[in-house]
Protein backbone atom coordinates (compact mmCIF):
# COMPACT_ATOMS: atom_id res chain seq x y z
CA UNK A 1 0.00 0.00 0.00
CA UNK A 2 1.61 3.50 -1.37
CA UNK A 3 1.82 6.18 0.85
CA UNK A 4 -0.83 8.14 -0.99
CA UNK A 5 -2.76 5.08 -0.34
CA UNK A 6 -2.59 4.99 3.59
CA UNK A 7 -3.20 8.94 3.94
CA UNK A 8 -6.22 8.32 2.46
CA UNK A 9 -7.45 5.72 4.03
CA UNK A 10 -6.68 7.32 7.77
CA UNK A 11 -9.16 10.46 6.46
CA UNK A 12 -11.68 8.19 5.90
CA UNK A 13 -10.93 6.78 9.40
CA UNK A 14 -10.99 9.84 11.04
CA UNK A 15 -14.12 10.78 8.91
CA UNK A 16 -15.89 7.61 10.49
CA UNK A 17 -15.07 8.89 13.88
CA UNK A 18 -16.68 12.21 13.35
CA UNK A 19 -19.81 10.97 11.69
CA UNK A 20 -20.28 8.86 14.66
CA UNK A 21 -19.76 11.45 17.15
CA UNK A 22 -22.47 13.24 15.47
CA UNK A 23 -24.61 10.33 15.40
CA UNK A 24 -24.43 10.33 19.30
CA UNK A 25 -24.82 13.70 19.53
CA UNK A 26 -28.09 13.50 17.88
CA UNK A 27 -29.20 10.42 19.55
CA UNK A 28 -28.63 12.50 22.79
CA UNK A 29 -30.43 15.54 21.43
CA UNK A 30 -27.52 17.59 21.77
CA UNK A 31 -27.26 21.04 19.87
CA UNK A 32 -25.98 21.00 16.45
CA UNK A 33 -22.73 22.02 16.00
CA UNK A 34 -22.09 23.75 12.73
CA UNK A 35 -18.54 23.70 13.02
CA UNK A 36 -18.45 19.72 12.75
CA UNK A 37 -20.72 19.64 9.41
CA UNK A 38 -17.56 22.48 8.14
CA UNK A 39 -15.22 19.74 9.16
CA UNK A 40 -16.63 16.85 7.52
CA UNK A 41 -17.51 19.06 4.13
CA UNK A 42 -13.54 20.01 4.12
CA UNK A 43 -12.81 16.02 4.57
CA UNK A 44 -15.02 15.58 1.83
CA UNK A 45 -13.45 17.83 -0.66
CA UNK A 46 -10.05 16.52 0.34
CA UNK A 47 -10.67 13.71 0.08
CA UNK A 48 -12.63 13.77 -3.76
CA UNK A 49 -9.57 16.30 -4.54
CA UNK A 50 -7.06 13.59 -3.75
CA UNK A 51 -8.83 10.85 -5.50
CA UNK A 52 -8.94 13.09 -8.75
CA UNK A 53 -5.52 13.66 -8.00
CA UNK A 54 -4.50 9.91 -8.20
CA UNK A 55 -6.50 8.73 -10.82
CA UNK A 56 -4.70 5.16 -11.09
CA UNK A 57 -6.85 3.95 -8.69
CA UNK A 58 -7.12 0.16 -8.37
CA UNK A 59 -9.96 -1.56 -6.36
CA UNK A 60 -9.56 -0.88 -3.03
CA UNK A 61 -9.74 2.55 -3.72
CA UNK A 62 -13.35 2.56 -5.47
CA UNK A 63 -14.38 0.23 -2.19
CA UNK A 64 -13.06 3.70 0.00
CA UNK A 65 -14.34 6.14 -2.82
CA UNK A 66 -18.42 4.10 -2.38
CA UNK A 67 -17.23 4.20 1.73
CA UNK A 68 -16.83 7.88 1.83
CA UNK A 69 -20.42 8.28 -0.32
CA UNK A 70 -21.96 6.13 1.99
CA UNK A 71 -20.60 8.53 4.64
CA UNK A 72 -21.65 11.59 3.04
CA UNK A 73 -25.30 10.27 2.56
CA UNK A 74 -25.20 9.19 6.37
CA UNK A 75 -23.75 12.99 7.37
CA UNK A 76 -26.71 14.06 5.00
CA UNK A 77 -29.46 12.39 6.92
CA UNK A 78 -27.93 13.26 10.61
CA UNK A 79 -27.84 17.00 9.90
CA UNK A 80 -31.46 16.82 8.38
CA UNK A 81 -32.70 15.36 11.96
CA UNK A 82 -30.29 17.97 13.62
CA UNK A 83 -32.12 20.74 11.86
CA UNK A 84 -35.62 19.63 11.99
CA UNK A 85 -34.93 18.57 16.09
CA UNK A 86 -36.69 15.42 15.03
CA UNK A 87 -35.20 11.77 16.24
CA UNK A 88 -37.07 8.52 15.15
CA UNK A 89 -37.47 6.49 17.92
CA UNK A 90 -36.84 3.83 19.54
CA UNK A 91 -33.10 4.52 20.84
CA UNK A 92 -30.86 4.70 23.66
CA UNK A 93 -28.65 7.23 25.07
CA UNK A 94 -25.83 5.06 27.14
CA UNK A 95 -22.76 6.15 30.08
CA UNK A 96 -19.14 5.63 29.03
CA UNK A 97 -19.44 2.00 30.15
CA UNK A 98 -21.87 1.20 27.37
CA UNK A 99 -24.62 1.34 30.20
CA UNK A 100 -28.58 2.68 29.33
CA UNK A 101 -29.41 5.91 30.50
CA UNK A 102 -32.34 6.93 29.20
CA UNK A 103 -34.42 4.89 26.71
CA UNK A 104 -37.13 6.41 24.46
CA UNK A 105 -39.66 3.76 22.95
CA UNK A 106 -42.25 3.49 20.04
CA UNK A 107 -44.62 1.62 18.97
CA UNK A 108 -47.73 0.19 21.12
CA UNK A 109 -45.47 1.31 24.55
CA UNK A 110 -44.29 4.42 23.53
CA UNK A 111 -42.89 6.17 26.38
CA UNK A 112 -39.17 7.38 27.90
CA UNK A 113 -37.26 5.20 30.30
CA UNK A 114 -34.05 6.92 33.14
CA UNK A 115 -32.22 4.05 34.28
CA UNK A 116 -29.78 4.29 37.63
CA UNK A 117 -26.22 2.69 37.53
CA UNK A 118 -27.21 -0.12 39.50
CA UNK A 119 -23.15 -1.29 39.29
CA UNK A 120 -22.22 0.40 41.53
CA UNK A 121 -22.25 -1.49 45.17
CA UNK A 122 -25.24 -1.72 47.02
CA UNK A 123 -27.07 0.17 44.30
CA UNK A 124 -30.47 -1.61 43.15
CA UNK A 125 -31.77 -0.57 40.03
CA UNK A 126 -34.39 1.73 40.00
CA UNK A 127 -36.13 3.03 37.12
CA UNK A 128 -38.38 6.17 36.62
CA UNK A 129 -40.75 6.10 33.16
CA UNK A 130 -43.55 7.96 31.55
CA UNK A 131 -45.84 5.64 29.77
CA UNK A 132 -48.75 6.38 27.13
CA UNK A 133 -49.36 2.74 25.98
CA UNK A 134 -53.08 1.80 24.88
CA UNK A 135 -55.58 4.29 26.91
CA UNK A 136 -53.81 4.72 29.95
CA UNK A 137 -50.59 7.03 30.61
CA UNK A 138 -48.74 8.10 33.28
CA UNK A 139 -45.50 7.87 34.88
CA UNK A 140 -43.88 4.52 36.76
CA UNK A 141 -41.21 4.33 39.61
CA UNK A 142 -39.73 1.05 40.03
CA UNK A 143 -37.21 -0.15 43.14
CA UNK A 144 -36.46 -3.32 43.54
CA UNK A 145 -39.51 -5.43 43.26
CA UNK A 146 -41.94 -2.84 44.18
CA UNK A 147 -43.51 -0.21 41.61
CA UNK A 148 -45.27 2.99 42.21
CA UNK A 149 -47.46 4.13 39.42
CA UNK A 150 -49.50 7.79 38.99
CA UNK A 151 -51.63 8.03 35.97
CA UNK A 152 -54.62 6.36 34.22
CA UNK A 153 -56.19 3.42 35.54
CA UNK A 154 -59.61 0.90 34.24
CA UNK A 155 -61.43 4.18 35.73
CA UNK A 156 -60.17 7.70 36.33
CA UNK A 157 -56.98 8.25 37.24
CA UNK A 158 -55.53 6.94 40.56
CA UNK A 159 -52.33 6.07 42.65
CA UNK A 160 -51.30 2.32 43.49
CA UNK A 161 -48.12 0.92 44.81
CA UNK A 162 -47.19 -2.80 44.05
CA UNK A 163 -45.24 -5.78 43.07
CA UNK A 164 -43.56 -6.62 40.06
CA UNK A 165 -46.89 -7.61 38.53
CA UNK A 166 -48.26 -4.02 38.74
CA UNK A 167 -52.01 -3.49 38.12
CA UNK A 168 -52.23 -7.39 39.13
CA UNK A 169 -50.60 -7.21 42.48
CA UNK A 170 -51.85 -3.75 44.07
CA UNK A 171 -51.16 -3.29 47.95
CA UNK A 172 -52.80 0.14 48.55
CA UNK A 173 -54.70 2.14 45.79
CA UNK A 174 -56.21 5.54 45.62
CA UNK A 175 -58.50 6.97 42.96
CA UNK A 176 -61.61 8.87 42.91
CA UNK A 177 -64.20 5.91 42.19
CA UNK A 178 -62.46 3.94 45.33
CA UNK A 179 -61.32 6.43 47.62
CA UNK A 180 -58.07 4.91 49.33
CA UNK A 181 -58.04 0.90 49.56
CA UNK A 182 -55.80 -1.43 50.86
CA UNK A 183 -55.34 -4.89 49.43
CA UNK A 184 -53.95 -8.09 50.11
CA UNK A 185 -53.27 -10.36 47.82
CA UNK A 186 -54.64 -7.89 45.17
CA UNK A 187 -58.23 -8.40 46.93
CA UNK A 188 -59.46 -5.62 48.83
CA UNK A 189 -59.28 -5.97 52.87
CA UNK A 190 -60.27 -1.87 53.89
CA UNK A 191 -61.23 0.99 52.00
CA UNK A 192 -61.88 4.27 53.23
CA UNK A 193 -63.63 7.24 51.23
CA UNK A 194 -67.35 8.17 49.75
CA UNK A 195 -69.80 4.64 48.78
CA UNK A 196 -71.89 4.77 46.80
CA UNK A 197 -74.62 6.44 48.81
CA UNK A 198 -72.69 9.07 49.50
CA UNK A 199 -71.76 8.41 52.74
CA UNK A 200 -68.30 9.11 53.95
CA UNK A 201 -67.17 5.11 55.12
CA UNK A 202 -64.10 2.76 56.47
CA UNK A 203 -65.14 -0.63 55.30
CA UNK A 204 -63.45 -3.44 56.48
CA UNK A 205 -63.21 -6.79 54.16
CA UNK A 206 -63.24 -10.34 54.45
CA UNK A 207 -60.37 -11.86 51.20
CA UNK A 208 -61.33 -14.95 52.64
CA UNK A 209 -65.22 -14.53 51.77
CA UNK A 210 -64.65 -12.68 48.18
CA UNK A 211 -63.57 -9.60 49.80
CA UNK A 212 -67.12 -9.02 51.45
CA UNK A 213 -67.76 -6.18 53.70
CA UNK A 214 -67.42 -7.11 57.44
CA UNK A 215 -67.06 -4.03 59.07
CA UNK A 216 -68.16 -0.49 58.52
CA UNK A 217 -67.68 2.88 60.08
CA UNK A 218 -69.26 6.07 59.04
CA UNK A 219 -71.39 9.30 58.46
CA UNK A 220 -74.61 9.57 56.64
CA UNK A 221 -74.52 12.24 54.15
CA UNK A 222 -78.53 13.47 54.72
CA UNK A 223 -78.73 13.74 58.55
CA UNK A 224 -75.20 13.47 59.18
CA UNK A 225 -75.38 10.45 62.22
CA UNK A 226 -72.22 8.44 62.46
CA UNK A 227 -72.51 4.71 63.05
CA UNK A 228 -71.23 1.52 62.70
CA UNK A 229 -72.21 -1.90 61.10
CA UNK A 230 -70.79 -5.72 61.41
CA UNK A 231 -72.18 -7.88 58.85
CA UNK A 232 -71.41 -11.82 58.36
CA UNK A 233 -69.49 -12.88 55.08
CA UNK A 234 -72.46 -13.33 53.46
CA UNK A 235 -73.23 -9.96 53.39
CA UNK A 236 -76.06 -10.40 56.75
CA UNK A 237 -76.06 -7.51 59.00
CA UNK A 238 -75.74 -8.22 62.44
CA UNK A 239 -75.11 -5.83 64.54
CA UNK A 240 -75.87 -1.75 64.13
CA UNK A 241 -74.34 1.04 66.36
CA UNK A 242 -76.08 4.57 65.71
CA UNK A 243 -78.03 7.07 66.99
CA UNK A 244 -81.10 8.49 67.28
CA UNK A 245 -81.00 12.13 65.30
CA UNK A 246 -77.79 12.57 67.44
CA UNK A 247 -79.15 13.17 70.98
CA UNK A 248 -78.48 9.57 71.65
CA UNK A 249 -77.30 6.25 71.06
CA UNK A 250 -78.80 3.21 70.28
CA UNK A 251 -76.87 -0.15 70.04
CA UNK A 252 -79.11 -2.92 67.37
CA UNK A 253 -78.31 -6.87 67.07
CA UNK A 254 -80.05 -9.15 64.37
CA UNK A 255 -80.87 -12.32 64.12
CA UNK A 256 -81.31 -14.08 60.35
CA UNK A 257 -83.71 -11.72 59.30
CA UNK A 258 -83.79 -7.99 58.63
CA UNK A 259 -85.21 -6.74 61.62
CA UNK A 260 -83.56 -6.00 65.20
CA UNK A 261 -83.99 -8.65 67.80
CA UNK A 262 -83.09 -6.74 70.45
CA UNK A 263 -81.16 -2.84 71.53
CA UNK A 264 -79.86 -0.41 74.15
CA UNK A 265 -80.69 2.63 73.74
CA UNK A 266 -82.21 6.06 75.75
CA UNK A 267 -85.96 5.69 77.35
CA UNK A 268 -87.68 9.06 77.04
CA UNK A 269 -86.61 9.82 80.56
CA UNK A 270 -83.18 9.63 79.49
CA UNK A 271 -82.49 6.20 81.41
CA UNK A 272 -80.85 3.87 79.60
CA UNK A 273 -83.24 1.07 78.10
CA UNK A 274 -82.73 -2.82 77.35
CA UNK A 275 -85.06 -4.50 75.24
CA UNK A 276 -86.48 -7.29 73.30
CA UNK A 277 -88.17 -6.47 70.58
CA UNK A 278 -90.63 -8.09 68.04
CA UNK A 279 -90.17 -8.60 64.53
CA UNK A 280 -92.40 -5.15 64.04
CA UNK A 281 -89.67 -3.16 66.23
CA UNK A 282 -92.34 -3.20 69.54
CA UNK A 283 -90.06 -3.80 73.02
CA UNK A 284 -92.42 -6.91 74.40
CA UNK A 285 -89.53 -6.46 77.13
CA UNK A 286 -87.74 -4.16 78.84
CA UNK A 287 -84.92 -3.16 81.55
CA UNK A 288 -84.81 0.42 82.56
CA UNK A 289 -84.97 2.99 85.57
CA UNK A 290 -87.79 3.56 87.17
CA UNK A 291 -88.68 6.39 89.99
CA UNK A 292 -87.34 4.46 93.22
CA UNK A 293 -84.59 1.75 91.29
CA UNK A 294 -84.69 -0.99 88.35
CA UNK A 295 -87.56 -1.57 86.42
CA UNK A 296 -88.59 -4.60 84.02
CA UNK A 297 -91.95 -4.87 82.09
CA UNK A 298 -93.07 -7.46 79.76
CA UNK A 299 -95.78 -6.63 77.14
CA UNK A 300 -97.83 -8.30 74.66
CA UNK A 301 -97.23 -7.84 70.74
CA UNK A 302 -99.89 -4.95 70.74
CA UNK A 303 -97.71 -3.43 73.36
CA UNK A 304 -100.22 -3.53 76.76
CA UNK A 305 -97.86 -4.34 79.89
CA UNK A 306 -98.84 -7.96 81.33
CA UNK A 307 -96.61 -8.28 83.68
CA UNK A 308 -94.52 -5.28 85.67
CA UNK A 309 -91.91 -5.44 88.46
CA UNK A 310 -89.72 -3.25 90.24
CA UNK A 311 -89.18 -1.19 93.42
CA UNK A 312 -91.49 0.04 95.66
CA UNK A 313 -91.72 3.24 97.50
CA UNK A 314 -91.44 1.24 100.30
CA UNK A 315 -88.03 -0.04 99.30
CA UNK A 316 -89.78 -3.56 98.38
CA UNK A 317 -89.97 -5.38 95.55
CA UNK A 318 -92.78 -5.66 93.86
CA UNK A 319 -94.67 -7.41 90.45
CA UNK A 320 -98.21 -6.57 88.75
CA UNK A 321 -99.85 -8.58 86.46
CA UNK A 322 -101.95 -7.72 84.22
CA UNK A 323 -103.27 -6.09 81.88
CA UNK A 324 -102.10 -2.42 82.92
CA UNK A 325 -104.94 -1.20 80.28
CA UNK A 326 -107.87 -2.94 82.76
CA UNK A 327 -108.92 -2.59 86.26
CA UNK A 328 -108.29 -5.89 87.48
CA UNK A 329 -105.21 -7.26 88.18
CA UNK A 330 -102.75 -9.10 90.81
CA UNK A 331 -99.93 -7.76 92.70
CA UNK A 332 -97.02 -9.16 94.96
CA UNK A 333 -95.26 -7.17 97.28
CA UNK A 334 -92.75 -8.11 99.60
CA UNK A 335 -92.74 -7.32 103.36
CA UNK A 336 -90.69 -4.61 104.44
CA UNK A 337 -89.47 -5.47 108.36
CA UNK A 338 -90.15 -1.81 109.70
CA UNK A 339 -94.00 -2.28 108.43
CA UNK A 340 -94.41 -6.35 108.96
CA UNK A 341 -97.90 -6.25 108.72
CA UNK A 342 -98.32 -4.85 105.06
CA UNK A 343 -99.75 -7.34 102.57
CA UNK A 344 -97.77 -9.47 100.35
CA UNK A 345 -100.52 -9.66 97.46
CA UNK A 346 -103.78 -8.96 96.49
CA UNK A 347 -106.65 -8.69 93.42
Amino acid sequence: MNTEHEALLRQLQDMQAKVDALDRQLQGRGTRKRTWRIGLCIAVLALLYSWAAYSQSDSTEFLLMKQVAELETRMGNIEKQLASGKVKAPFSVVDAKGLPIMTVLAGSNRGVQVLNDATKPGTSATAVSIEAGGDVAGVRVRAGNEQAWIGGLDKGVGIYVAGDAGAQDIYSLMSASSGFEVRRENKRVATLGVTEKENIALRLYSPAAGSRQLVAVGITTNDNVGGLEVRNPEGKLLTRVSSVANKTGIVSVYPSSDNASASMQINDGGAGLLAVLADDGTAIASLSRGQNGGLFQLTDFPGDVMVKAGVTGTHTGGVFAGPESSAAGSFLLGRNPANASAPVGGD
